[in-house]
C-alpha cells in the first residue's frame, strides 16, 4: 500500500486482462453468501456446539469479513464505465468523483498530471466512439484533432497553474472523423498543493458548428454577391458616365455647326429683299434650314431616349393651357400639311379645361411627334386633332386624338410600334424616313406625366392615336372653356398677327460675347449688331473674365455677358465662378451645345442667370438678351416718361 492507503501504487494501472466486470463482483458476493449460509446451517444442525452464542458471533464476523473483502477488492479491480486509477488517491478523488462522472448527463473524463486519461463516463464513450478500456491510460493529446493541439497543450499548462478553461476543440472519433466539443476543464490538486490532473466536461456542439459554418458560407456567398453587385454597379455607372460624356460630346459637336448652319440660313432669308433673289437660291436656303432642323430633331430624340434610359429625364408640373399648346402645334404643322395638300383641322367634342397642371413643353413635344407622324404617313385626305374631356373618371381626363387617313398599321405590328427604333416595316423607313424614336419617346413622356398613349389602326384605312392625360389643377376647381373652337381661332389669329413684328427686335447696350467657335461667334455678333447692340467678342473664358472686370473698373460695364460654356484655356463654368467671386453682378447667359440632364442646373450653380441650348434661333436669342439688358429697359422708360412730359 502507498501512503494514502491504496492497495495499488500511485499512477499504476492494472492491465485490462486482470480487470473484471462489476456485475461479477456482486455475483461472487451472492455466491459467497449462499455458500456460507448453507455451510452454517449444515453445521448448526449437525454440531450442537455451533449453536452457542459465541460460535454464532464468530460465524457472523467471518461472513462479514468475507463480504467486505469481496466488495472492496471487487470494486478495486472492476471495469465499469467509470474505471481506472484516479490521479488523486485520497478523499479528493475516488468514489465522489466516480459517482459524479457516472451520474453526469454530459461527457466527462479525467486525466492525471502526465495527461493520461484515467476516467471516462458513458456519455463520452457515446460521443467519441471509444470505450473506457480503449482510452484509459492513453494520452489526452492522442484524441485531439492535430490543428487544435496547440490550444489543448496551452490549456494543459494553464491547468498546472491552477486555471480553469473553456475551449471549443475538435476530438478525433474512433472512425477517424472529428467531433466539435465545448470543453470546460477544472484542475485537481492534492492536499499538499501538488497538481494531480483535471476533470473535463465535454458538450457536443457539432450541430451548432454546422449551422455556424452554413451561416459563414452564406455570409461569404452574400459578401461575394454584394461585391460582384457593387462591381457591376460601378461598371454600369462607369458605362453610363462614358455614354453620357459621349452623347454630350456628340451633342456639342453636332449642335455647334448646326448653330452656324441654321443661323446663317435664317440670316440669308430675312436680310435684304428676298423677293429679288432667284427662286432656286431661296429654295436652296429653305432646304438647308429644313434638313438642319430635321437633324436637330434626331439629335434631340436620341438625347431624350438616353435621358429616359438613365432615369434623368425630368418632367415639370406647372399650370399650362391645353389650347395654347394645341395652337402652337397647329401653327408649326400647318405648313407641312399644306405642302402635301392635306386637310388639317382641330375639332372639339366637349368643353375643355382652361388650364391643367402638366408639362407644356413635353405635351407640345408629344403632339408634334404624333401630328408629324400622321402627316408623314398620309398621302391624301386629312389629319385631325380631336379634343374631348371625360368628367366621369377620377380624376377627369383630357383626350387628344390624332386621326389620319394614311397608310395605317398592320395588326401584328401594333404592339411593337412603341419600341425604340421600331417602324411598321422596313419599307416605311425607306419611303418615309425617320429613326423610329418618336413614338417610344412620346409613350414614355406620357407615362411620366401620368397619362398614356393608345392606338387604333387598320392597314390602308388610317390610324387614331389617343393621348390621355389627367386633368389636375394647382388649387380650386377646374375652369372650363365652353366654346373652345372660337378660343383656338382667336389664339391662332393673335399668333399670326405677332409674327411679322417678332422678326424685328431692336437692342441697345453693350454685350460681351465669349465664344470659341469662330463661325458661331461671327453669326451671333452679327445678329446682335444688326439689332442695334454694341458687341465685344473673346474666344476663351480667361479673356472674358479680364475684359468684363476691366470694363466695370473703367465705368463702362457690359449690360449682358453671353458665355459659351465649352471653351479652351478656361471654360464658361470657371469663368462665371471667377466673375461672381470678384463681385460681378451683370447678367450672364449660358450658351451651351450640351443638352444632357442637369446641364441647366450646372450652369445656374456656376452663377449664370439663364441658360440657352444651341442652336438658338435669332428671335429667341434677341428676346433673351432683351430680357436681361437692364439699360435697355431703363432707356425705354426714360423715353416714355419724356413723351408724357412733352404732352
Amino acid at each position: 500500500m502507498d501512503r494514502h492507503g491504496s492497495a495499488i501504487p500511485n499512477g499504476w494501472t492494472l492491465p485490462s486482462a486482470f480487470k473484471i466486470d462489476r456485475r461479477w463482483v456482486w455475483t461472487i458476493a451472492l455466491v459467497w453468501c449462499i455458500l456460507y449460509i448453507g455451510l452454517m446451517l449444515g453445521s448448526y444442525w449437525a454440531d450442537p456446539q455451533v449453536r452457542s452464542p459465541g460460535a454464532m458471533v464468530a460465524a457472523a464476523i467471518v461472513w462479514l469479513a468475507g463480504m467486505s473483502a469481496i466488495i472492496i477488492f471487487g470494486y478495486r479491480f472492476s471495469s465499469a464505465s467509470v474505471m481506472g486509477i484516479c490521479p488523486v488517491h485520497d478523499t479528493e478523488c475516488g468514489l465522489p468523483y466516480r459517482m459524479l462522472l457516472e451520474s453526469a448527463k454530459t461527457g466527462m473524463m479525467a486525466y492525471d498530471a502526465a495527461g493520461r486519461i484515467t476516467l471516462i463516463n458513458r456519455w463520452s464513450e457515446e460521443m467519441i466512439g471509444y470505450n473506457a478500456h480503449e482510452l484509459v491510460g492513453r494520452s489526452i493529446f492522442e484524441i485531439v484533432w492535430p490543428e487544435d493541439l496547440p490550444k489543448v497543450k496551452q490549456g494543459f499548462c494553464d491547468r498546472k497553474s491552477g486555471k480553469c478553461g473553456t475551449y471549443e476543440i475538435r476530438v478525433r472519433r474512433k472512425d477517424g472523423s472529428y467531433l466539435w466539443v465545448l470543453t470546460t476543464a477544472s484542475p485537481l490538486f492534492s492536499a499538499g498543493g501538488q497538481f494531480r490532473g483535471a476533470i473535463v466536461m465535454m458538450t457536443d456542439i457539432s450541430a451548432q458548428k454546422r449551422v455556424e459554418n452554413e451561416l459563414r458560407e452564406h455570409a461569404k456567398a452574400l459578401e461575394e454577391a454584394n461585391a460582384k453587385l457593387k462591381e457591376l454597379h460601378e461598371q454600369a455607372e462607369a458605362a453610363s458616365r462614358v455614354k453620357g460624356e459621349f452623347l454630350a460630346n456628340v451633342s456639342h459637336e453636332i449642335r455647334t455647326p448646326l448653330t452656324a448652319i441654321l443661323g446663317y440660313a435664317e440670316t440669308l432669308l430675312i436680310e435684304g429683299d428676298i423677293s429679288k433673289a432667284p427662286p432656286s437660291r431661296v429654295q436652296a436656303i429653305q432646304v438647308i434650314m429644313r434638313n438642319g432642323r430635321y437633324l436637330l430633331r434626331i439629335v434631340n430624340d436620341i438625347l431624350d431616349l438616353s435621358k429616359m434610359e438613365a432615369g434623368r429625364l425630368d418632367v415639370e408640373q406647372t399650370q399650362c393651357s391645353p389650347l395654347g399648346v394645341v395652337s402652337d402645334v397647329v401653327r408649326l404643322m400647318q405648313g407641312k400639311a399644306d405642302a402635301k395638300g392635306l386637310t388639317f383641322r382641330t375639332e372639339f367634342r366637349t368643353h375643355i379645361p382652361r388650364a391643367i397642371h402638366s408639362d407644356p413643353i413635353r405635351l407640345r413635344q408629344i403632339l408634334i411627334n404624333l401630328v408629324g407622324n400622321a402627316i408623314k404617313f398620309t398621302e391624301s385626305g386629312s389629319v385631325r386633332i380631336v379634343l374631348s374631356c371625360d368628367e366621369t373618371s377620377m380624376p377627369p381626363t383630357l383626350k387628344f386624338e390624332i386621326i389620319d387617313t394614311g397608310v395605317g398599321i398592320p395588326s401584328e405590328k401594333l404592339e411593337s410600334i412603341f419600341d425604340p427604333f421600331c417602324q411598321a416595316d422596313t419599307s416605311a423607313r425607306r419611303r418615309f424616313g425617320g429613326t423610329g424614336l418618336g413614338l417610344s419617346i412620346s409613350q414614355r413622356l406620357a407615362s411620366r406625366m401620368g397619362g398614356s398613349i393608345t392606338v387604333v389602326s387598320e392597314e390602308g384605312l388610317g390610324s387614331n392615336f389617343q393621348l390621355t392625360l389627367p386633368v389636375r389643377v394647382a388649387s380650386g376647381e377646374v375652369e372650363w372653356i365652353e366654346n373652345p373652337a372660337a378660343t383656338l381661332n382667336t389664339l391662332l389669329a393673335n399668333v399670326r398677327g405677332e409674327l411679322p413684328e417678332s422678326r424685328n427686335i431692336p437692342l441697345k447696350g453693350r454685350i460681351l460675347l465669349a465664344e470659341d467657335a469662330l463661325d458661331n461667334q461671327r453669326l451671333i455678333a452679327h445678329i446682335l449688331r444688326k439689332a442695334g447692340a454694341e458687341v465685344e467678342t473673346v474666344a476663351n473664358g480667361r479673356d472674358a473674365v479680364k475684359l468684363a472686370l476691366r470694363a466695370t473698373r473703367e465705368g463702362e460695364p457690359f449690360d449682358v455677358v453671353l458665355m459659351d460654356m465649352q471653351m479652351p484655356l478656361m471654360d464658361g463654368y470657371e469663368a462665371t465662378r471667377q466673375l461672381r467671386q470678384a463681385g460681378y453682378t451683370s447678367p450672364i447667359i449660358a450658351l451651351t451645345a450640351h443638352a444632357m440632364a442637369g446641364e441647366r442646373e450646372k450652369c445656374i450653380a456656376a452663377g449664370c442667370d439663364e441658360y440657352a441650348t444651341k442652336p438658338i434661333d435669332r428671335v429667341t436669342l434677341l428676346n433673351l438678351v432683351r430680357k436681361y439688358a437692364v439699360d435697355i429697359s431703363t432707356c425705354e422708360k426714360i423715353a416714355v416718361d419724356g413723351s408724357r412730359g412733352d404732352d
